[in-house]
């Protein structure tokens, strides 16, 4: 397919980074280029484009860390971005984690500076259950998947609504789903899939840095940073302390409907530890095999433990549908403002964050550090009528034509056509060898998606007030239990001589969620990091509860209609 404007303009993006980037000590021109940089280091203008252009790298891999709406997916995409960049500040930019293969489709350098950036996003929130029933029901029709179906380089960013979506997965055990995000370049989509698995599944282990598994440069990494040994305890999923992450990463062609890769990442507190069956790894840019003995057991292990893993890259093949869901719920979806740590500035993760923002509001043009993103969300049904539903694998091939090689950032290769293109190439080989690493799943396979149960969906929001508190001073929060309850938990724990005391309270769906939505709407209101206590008038405050829980469609039904609806679904 031609080239679009975007993909040309991004194109270019790399070439132009690859002509900064390659003059390194090997090459011809290196001394040359030396002697160039002694000689315009004399002029006063020169030196201010060089600081210029540091400030600017800098300003941008701390606004990108800061930029999201802090959900799942744009949280590990960011996590991604700044391992990358952290590369290239240390002067190991040309040495990429795995997982750059399939990331870099999210990624194009600035045009000004060294540093790696985001493609444009769009943010999603949504039930997964009502993705999985609109491309099962007998009433919609899937049109055919091409790549005209995704907008050009733009990133979509899916994240489950309110708790994680239990999946059953055949013979692996409880699995939740947190989020994806996908982005098509030219013909080929990339798909990342968030996911978490049961803790007490994770086993322990420690490796030392001196390792042979580990390679020289990622060693190298860890010295600069001053870690001796790399702890390999199960990370939480995103503070959860019951799952631990499990990140899947693929590419497939839209037009042949074939799989490229796939990445299985388990994470831990010190690194990831991934599984793939990305044929680059065994070759070099020529497509000669490499003379390294760990190979063949690299290749083993991937045959041995993608196979285990193939229901996940089924259920993300579905993905492929996502713009068209977009389209047919386009009147549901509504506008959530979700709050960046450039409105927030409590990051704790970020040391002295109010001085890091002021840097990048006075280095970057405002685009790139918005106080709030847009995030579509559709809201979920007030009441689930199906608790479960079935998914059936797409017919996918294997590409066995050949493989893309991920390049150094500053080499040049070629495309399938012989078209010059920057930190990759594609090379011609037969792989059919590959097929049999991640076996296809039986035609009678399926993946389960279950709900979370219905009476466990509804609690409290409530506002409370302390006597001892000066005027205005509301805590707002949410409880599964009674608010009363929760009231006098609070007294006892906090030590205060005054109760806390139930102004009023609204029995909701998915009381997490619309909690959530309440803290980011009174965020200007409250009055210190992450409590939740809010300085406010009380008529604001009460307004803007039933205000959210109207537009979240969050009222519980009465007793009587839930036990209907109950009887209904058991007959």
């Amino acid at each position: 397919m031609a080239l679009s404007a975007r993909a040309t303009e991004r194109r270019l993006k790399f070439a132009l980074f690859q002509q900064a980037a390659g003059i390194t000590k090997d090459h011809p021109d290196f001394q040359r280029s030396q002697n160039l940089h002694a000689a315009l280091s004399r002029s006063p203008a020169y030196k201010k484009h060089l600081k210029d252009s540091k400030a600017r790298a800098a300003a941008l891999a701390a606004a990108y860390h800061l930029n999201g709406p802090d959900l799942p997916t744009d949280i590990y995409l960011r996590r991604f971005l700044r391992e990358y960049n952290n590369r290239l500040f240390h002067g190991f930019g040309n040495e990429q984690p795995t997982s750059f293969s399939v990331i870099r489709s999210f990624v194009e350098p600035d045009d000004r500076a060294l540093v790696l950036i985001l493609l444009d996003e769009l943010f999603y929130q949504c039930d997964v259950t009502a993705f999985i029933d609109f491309i099962t029901s007998n009433k919609v029709t899937l049109e055919p998947v091409s790549p005209s179906s995704f907008q050009d380089s733009t990133i979509y960013n899916l994240n489950c609504i309110g708790p994680f979506s239990q999946i059953i997965l055949p013979d692996f055990g409880e699995f939740v789903f947190c989020g994806g995000a996908m982005v098509r370049e030219e013909s080929e989509l990339a798909i990342l899939g968030i996911f978490g698995h049961k803790s007490e599944n994770y086993k322990l282990r420690f490796l030392d840095t001196d390792n042979s598994d580990i390679l020289p440069s990622k060693r190298e990494l860890f010295r600069r940073t001053g870690v001796e040994t790399v702890y390999y305890a199960a990370e939480n999923l995103l503070g959860n302390a019951d799952y631990y992450p499990l990140l899947a990463l693929t590419r497939i062609d839209l037009n042949t409907m074939s799989i490229q890769v796939q990445h299985i990442m388990l994470e831990a507190k010190g690194a990831f530890s991934v599984t793939t069956d990305d044929p680059s790894i065994y070759y070099d840019s020529s497509g000669k095999p490499l003379n390294d003995p760990r190979i063949e057991g690299i290749k083993a292990t991937a045959a041995h433990e993608l196979p285990k893993y193939r229901h996940i890259f089924d259920f993300m093949h579905h993905f492929v549908y996502f713009p068209q869901f977009i389209r047919a719920k386009e009147d549901e979806f509504y506008v959530e403002r979700h709050p960046t740590q450039f409105r927030l500035q409590s990051d704790p993760r970020v040391k002295n964050i109010k001085a890091t923002i002021q840097r990048v509001k006075a280095t970057l043009d405002r685009t790139y550090w918005p106080l709030y993103r847009d995030v579509l969300t559709l809201r979920p049904p007030a009441v689930e009528r199906v608790n479960s539903r079935s998914l059936r694998p797409l017919a996918m091939r294997r590409e066995i034509s050949g493989f893309w090689k991920i390049l150094p950032l500053d080499k040049a290769g070629s495309d399938r056509h012989g078209n010059r293109i920057q930190g990759k190439t594609w090379v011609t080989k037969e792989l059919s060898w590959t097929e049999d690493i991640s076996q296809p799943s039986e035609a009678t396979s399926s993946i389960s998606i279950i709900s979370e149960p219905l009476g466990d969906s509804f609690g409290y929001v409530y506002i409370m007030r302390s006597p001892m508190h000066g005027p205005h001073i509301y805590k707002i929060g949410f409880t599964n239990r009674s608010p009363e309850e929760r009231a006098n938990d609070l007294s006892a724990s906090s030590g205060q001589p005054d109760n806390l005391i139930v102004i009023q309270s609204w029995k909701v769906i998915d009381a997490r969620r619309v909690e959530q939505v309440i803290h980011r709407q009174l965020e200007q209101f409250r009055i210190s990091g992450r409590r939740e206590f809010f300085n406010v008038k009380f008529e604001v405050a009460r307004k803007t509860v039933e205000d959210i829980i109207n537009t979240l469609n969050a009222t519980a039904p009465e007793e009587g209609f839930l036990q209907d609806e109950v009887t209904h679904r058991e007959n």
